[in-house]
Protein backbone atom coordinates (compact mmCIF):
# COMPACT_ATOMS: atom_id res chain seq x y z
CA UNK A 1 0.00 0.00 0.00
CA UNK A 2 2.40 2.22 0.74
CA UNK A 3 4.42 2.25 -2.65
CA UNK A 4 1.08 2.58 -4.56
CA UNK A 5 0.19 5.63 -2.46
CA UNK A 6 3.96 7.13 -2.99
CA UNK A 7 3.32 7.20 -6.21
CA UNK A 8 -0.02 8.79 -6.88
CA UNK A 9 0.85 11.55 -3.84
CA UNK A 10 3.79 12.20 -6.64
CA UNK A 11 1.04 13.13 -8.98
CA UNK A 12 1.78 9.51 -10.98
CA UNK A 13 -0.48 7.03 -12.16
CA UNK A 14 -0.60 3.39 -11.04
CA UNK A 15 -1.30 0.15 -12.68
CA UNK A 16 -1.84 -2.67 -10.87
CA UNK A 17 -2.62 -6.40 -10.43
CA UNK A 18 -5.70 -7.52 -8.59
CA UNK A 19 -5.00 -7.11 -4.63
CA UNK A 20 -5.83 -8.25 -1.42
CA UNK A 21 -4.92 -6.01 2.14
CA UNK A 22 -5.83 -2.75 1.42
CA UNK A 23 -3.47 -1.49 -1.04
CA UNK A 24 -6.60 -0.64 -3.41
CA UNK A 25 -7.37 1.68 -0.40
CA UNK A 26 -6.44 4.65 -2.28
CA UNK A 27 -7.14 3.92 -5.78
CA UNK A 28 -9.51 5.99 -8.17
CA UNK A 29 -11.03 4.21 -11.62
CA UNK A 30 -9.61 7.73 -12.76
CA UNK A 31 -5.95 7.47 -12.89
CA UNK A 32 -5.52 3.83 -11.17
CA UNK A 33 -5.87 0.47 -13.83
CA UNK A 34 -6.33 -2.97 -12.24
CA UNK A 35 -4.40 -5.28 -14.74
CA UNK A 36 -4.65 -8.89 -15.68
CA UNK A 37 -1.16 -10.58 -14.38
CA UNK A 38 0.15 -10.89 -17.40
CA UNK A 39 2.69 -8.42 -19.49
CA UNK A 40 -0.01 -7.77 -22.10
CA UNK A 41 -2.29 -6.69 -19.85
CA UNK A 42 0.06 -4.47 -17.66
CA UNK A 43 1.35 -3.19 -21.15
CA UNK A 44 -1.83 -2.24 -22.61
CA UNK A 45 -2.50 -0.56 -19.10
CA UNK A 46 0.17 1.51 -19.05
CA UNK A 47 0.11 2.40 -22.66
CA UNK A 48 -3.94 3.75 -21.99
CA UNK A 49 -2.79 5.89 -18.74
CA UNK A 50 -0.06 7.22 -20.58
CA UNK A 51 -1.91 8.23 -23.14
CA UNK A 52 -4.73 10.04 -21.00
CA UNK A 53 -2.16 12.13 -19.85
CA UNK A 54 -3.61 13.15 -16.40
CA UNK A 55 -2.52 16.05 -13.76
CA UNK A 56 -0.17 14.99 -11.50
CA UNK A 57 -1.79 17.66 -9.15
CA UNK A 58 -5.49 16.15 -9.97
CA UNK A 59 -3.79 12.88 -8.67
CA UNK A 60 -2.58 14.03 -6.27
CA UNK A 61 -5.29 16.19 -4.67
CA UNK A 62 -7.80 13.57 -5.60
CA UNK A 63 -5.22 10.95 -3.33
CA UNK A 64 -5.76 13.48 -0.69
CA UNK A 65 -8.87 13.95 -0.13
CA UNK A 66 -9.03 10.24 0.19
CA UNK A 67 -6.49 10.19 3.00
CA UNK A 68 -7.84 13.03 4.53
CA UNK A 69 -11.44 11.30 4.67
CA UNK A 70 -10.33 7.77 5.95
CA UNK A 71 -8.22 9.59 8.83
CA UNK A 72 -11.42 11.55 9.45
CA UNK A 73 -12.92 8.65 9.75
CA UNK A 74 -10.54 7.11 12.01
CA UNK A 75 -10.20 9.85 14.70
CA UNK A 76 -14.45 9.55 14.63
CA UNK A 77 -14.44 6.29 15.66
CA UNK A 78 -11.67 6.07 17.89
CA UNK A 79 -12.60 9.17 20.00
CA UNK A 80 -15.48 7.11 21.52
CA UNK A 81 -13.54 4.24 22.04
CA UNK A 82 -10.82 6.03 23.77
CA UNK A 83 -12.78 8.60 25.55
CA UNK A 84 -11.07 11.68 24.22
CA UNK A 85 -12.83 14.33 22.39
CA UNK A 86 -12.20 14.09 18.69
CA UNK A 87 -9.92 17.33 18.70
CA UNK A 88 -7.88 16.13 21.64
CA UNK A 89 -7.14 12.81 19.95
CA UNK A 90 -6.66 15.00 16.48
CA UNK A 91 -3.98 17.12 17.83
CA UNK A 92 -2.27 14.38 19.91
CA UNK A 93 -1.73 12.09 16.69
CA UNK A 94 -0.75 15.60 14.97
CA UNK A 95 1.73 15.73 17.35
CA UNK A 96 3.43 12.64 17.57
CA UNK A 97 2.81 10.92 14.32
CA UNK A 98 3.75 12.41 11.56
CA UNK A 99 3.76 10.89 8.21
CA UNK A 100 5.91 11.26 5.49
CA UNK A 101 3.68 10.72 3.17
CA UNK A 102 1.43 13.49 3.50
CA UNK A 103 3.37 16.08 5.75
CA UNK A 104 6.86 16.06 4.26
CA UNK A 105 5.74 17.01 1.34
CA UNK A 106 3.69 20.86 0.79
CA UNK A 107 0.45 20.49 -0.52
CA UNK A 108 0.53 23.87 -2.54
CA UNK A 109 2.45 24.65 -5.39
CA UNK A 110 4.10 21.22 -5.61
CA UNK A 111 3.31 21.03 -9.15
CA UNK A 112 4.27 24.36 -10.34
CA UNK A 113 7.07 24.73 -12.22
Amino acid sequence: MGASTEYLLAGLPVVTTPSEGGRDMFFDDRFVRVAAPDPKAVASAVQSLAEEKISPAFIREETLKKIDAASEKFLDDLSPIVGVSRKDLGQFFAERFCHQLVTYMPRDGLFDR
